[in-house]
Parts: C-alpha cells; structure tokens; sequence
C-alpha cells in the first residue's frame, strides 16, 4: 500500500487549516445522514423494539443484567452463541440509555467518522477519505435495521475495525509510533467482540499477506516491511484465537433449519457444492450492487410492475391443463436474473485484479497494487458466509449487511479511484463538483434503493411484506408527502 513507500511523506497533521476543516465536513455530512433517516426514512415509526428484547426475550431480555460480568466477555449461548461484548451487548445498554432511535443515529454517526479515519490514513487522500465517508453515511446496505435492530452491530464492526485499520496504517507509516500499535490491536478486539464477519478481514489478511510481503520486499523500506509482518501477524493470531474460543459454541450453526447452519461437507458434497458456488456469486455482488443503481443487476421485469402474474409474462403459455403449477419457474427465473450480472462483472473484476497485481510486482507501481487488492477483497465477499447453508431469502441480496466487509472494500475501491481523479484535476472548481457529484450519487443510491427492494419483497411475498413484516420505508415517497 501507499505506506509501504520509501517516499511517500508523513502525514500532514491540521497543516493551513485544511485539517480541522476536512473534519468538520465529516461532521456536516453526519448531521445530513441523520436527517435524512429520521425525517425521509422516518426511523422512529420503524425502529421501536429492543431486538433483545423482541427476538430473545426467553433467554436473554431484562435478565441480560443478570449475566455475571465476566460472561459479557466470551461468547453467549442465550444469544445465538455470538461474541457480543462490543456488539449486541453495547447495542442494548446505548439503547437502555439514548433509546433505539439515538443508539442507531450514534452507531451511524461513530462509524462514519471510523470510516474517515481509516481512509484518511491509508489512503493519505482527503477526497478519497471524504468519499469513502459519504458513500458509507448513506450506504443503503442495512436497510435492515427498520425490520431487525439486531443488523446495528454491522456499524459496531465497522466503527472498530476501521480504527484498527487507521490506526495499524499509522504504525506501518511511522513504525517508532508504538503507541498506534496498541490502539489499533485494542480497536481490533473490539472489533472480533462486535461480529464475528470481522473474521472477512482477517481471511483477506491470511490470503494477501504473501504477495504484499513479496512486494513490500523488492521497493519498502524494511523497518516499514517489519512493522507490516508485526500488524498482520497480530491479526491473523487474534483471528486464530477467536476461532478456537468460538468453536465451543457452535450449537445454534448446527442446528438444522437455522439461518446459520453450516453446510454439512462431508454428508453431503453436492449440496454443499451448490451452496458455497451460489454464496460466492452473492456476498461478491452484494459489494458492487452497493454502488450501482436499481437499474442494473437485476430483473427490469420486477422494478417495473412488482406483482407476480406468469400468465401475464408469458402471454399464458403456461395455462392449461397440459402445464399445470409453472408459475414458480417463471418467478425463480426473474428472481435470479442477478446472477447473470454477477458471473460477468467477477470475471471482469478477476482479470483486473490479476492484471493489476501482475504489473504491480513486476514495476513497483503501489497505485497499481492497492487497486488490485481492493479488487482482490471485493471478490472475497463474504467468506464467513460461503460456508452457510443455502436458505430461500439467499436467492436474492436481501441482506446485504452480512457482507459489509465487502461492501466496505467496495467504498474503498470507489474513494480510491475518486482521490486520483481529484488529483488529477486542475482547479478547485473541478474538484469541488468532483466530491459534489459523489455525494448527491450516494445520496441518490441510499434514496432509490428501497424501490428495489420492496419491489422484491412484493414479488416474492405479496401484500404480507418481508416475512410478514410489511416493506422498507420510501424516503422519495415519504419526501413527497412533506413537500404536499
């Protein structure tokens, strides 16, 4: 990466002024996102149950403060055997103590600001940090939470793991700077404690590592090389330990039926096969689904009417006595078209990773190689996820938020791509309408995603909704009702 270059400068602390002002634009864009959840998303209409509460009543719910303290410490069998320290267990005290609504706008507001962080550091690009932090504030992957407040600690795992990240590019860039090693190995804990995707990042560490080391070997300076072995060494151990601890609660993932069930290998190979090829092509395209419009990637037939009739799509080829119950043939294919958008655009992304990466060693060009390992993660998906059974809500990108590292690398890739073109661009005018055009798309994409989704979630459900929970909130629709 960028911090792996002999010359490249140390970072430029609060220097003209630029500094505090690039902050202050993170905080005004927190204040627009919280605006526009609370106000277009309208937020406390949806978000009005503990999920605790609402989805563990019977083992957990008010008697979480029973829980010896130590046990806040290691996973919890009375809530799906997770590690929740810094996850559901902090989401429920902020939500005890600012309410479900202002635990949420905190969560989102705190992650924004790690995301910033994180990018500021790595990239050493304001304009890549500020669009890293805009597509972030108004990602449109969780829309979840209106349903199941549970999905927040996708924000509890960001927010941590990004300082970890910005902390550890700190220590690489300056390697005396000890005290940024620790902040960030204590942020990373934190992290392995909120959700356990945290472990996406430490598979992509496991499987990047040799060819980062290869090259920070031909053109990094070697206490900057070190200082890489020490923090990725570091990552990889926590990751190992987490998992030996982890594996002696593993009852709800083998439990049958369950959302989180392993796929059985050995039982049954080609089930198995199915589920791990269909969850590859998934959690990869759920990271590029979330910085692309409604209109591409999916089935033009769904967007435009919603309801289901294959009488009416197929100009009632399927009535009749000779093809009775088709219909779900008919249905499956319009529910599936986005498999075909993602087969091609993994192959595109494939050969341009190894592209990248290949003249990256082979010339040194850090530009090249940072692109072709956020290639390289967006691929990756959502490892911790490949493993899992296939259940129905799987045929489509219902929930994006447990592929959020992906999708994070995803915003990576993007602001990285902006803070080349802005430096690139010769007046100030030119960049303004640069960071200007990457917010009014994020904002645009946070807006119109819900039309897809419960487009959707109508066309498989019908009038009942997501799981009988009724459909996302329309901030457009919503918008238009204030401005009657």
């Amino acid at each position: 990466m960028t911090l792996l270059v002999r010359n490249i400068k140390p970072f430029n602390k609060w220097r003209n002024g630029t500094e505090p002002l690039f902050w202050a634009s993170i905080a005004i864009l927190s204040v627009a996102t919280i605006l526009v959840r609370h106000y277009l998303d309208q937020a406390p209409e949806y978000m009005t149950e503990h999920y605790l509460m609402k989805y563990h009543v019977r083992r957990v719910g008010e008697n979480l403060v029973n829980i010896p303290v130590w046990r806040y410490f290691f996973p919890i069998v009375e809530i799906k055997g997770t590690w929740s320290t810094t996850g559901f267990i902090l989401i429920y005290y902020l939500e005890k103590a600012l309410g479900i609504v202002g635990a949420y706008y905190l969560l989102v507001v705190s992650s924004t600001f790690a995301v910033a962080f994180a990018a500021r550091h790595v990239f050493g690009s304001r304009a890549a940090a500020f669009s890293a932090a805009v597509l972030w504030a108004f990602s449109p992957f969780n829309y979840s939470v209106y349903f199941w407040s549970g999905s927040n600690n996708a924000y509890t795992v960001v927010a941590f793991l990004c300082l970890a990240i910005g902390f550890y590019a700190l220590y690489i860039r300056q390697p005396t700077a000890s005290r940024s090693f620790w902040a960030g190995t204590l942020f990373l804990i934190m992290a392995a404690t909120a959700y356990e995707v945290w472990l996406n990042f430490v598979v992509y560490v496991v499987l990047a590592l040799p060819l980062v080391y290869l090259f920070a070997r031909r053109y990094a300076d070697p206490a900057r090389t070190r200082a890489l072995l020490q923090v990725s060494f570091t990552t990889i151990t926590t990751g190992v330990i987490y998992t030996i601890i982890r594996l002696y609660f593993l009852s709800f993932m083998t439990r049958r039926g369950s959302e989180a069930q392993v796929i059985p290998v050995l039982k049954d190979f080609p089930q198995a096969f199915d589920d791990v090829v269909n969850n590859a092509f998934l959690f990869f395209w759920m990271g590029p689904e979330a910085v692309l419009p409604d209109i591409f990637g999916t089935s033009l037939k769904i967007l435009s009417s919603g309801t289901f009739s294959a009488q009416s799509v197929t100009h009632g080829y399927l009535s009749g006595e000779r093809w009775p119950n088709l219909d779900w043939v008919v249905q499956s294919h319009y529910m599936t078209m986005w498999r075909f958008y993602a087969g091609m655009l993994f192959v595109v992304f494939a050969y341009l990773c190894f592209r990248l990466l290949q003249t990256a060693l082979r010339s040194g060009d850090v530009r090249r190689l940072i692109a072709g390992l956020l290639l390289f993660a967006v691929l990756l998906g959502s490892p911790t996820h490949n493993i899992l059974q296939f259940v129905h809500f799987n045929i489509w990108a219902y929930y994006p938020y447990k592929a959020v590292i992906g999708i994070l690398f995803t915003y990576g890739l993007v602001a990285f791509v902006v803070g080349l073109l802005y430096r690139r661009l010769g007046t100030r005018l030119q960049r303004m309408a640069l960071l200007s055009g990457i917010s009014l798309y994020a904002a645009m994409l946070y807006v119109t995603a819900p039309i897809s989704l419960n487009r959707h979630i109508e066309y498989m459900w019908g009038d009942m909704g997501f799981f009988g929970h009724g459909y996302y909130p329309e901030p457009l629709d919503n918008l238009n009702e204030m401005l009657r």
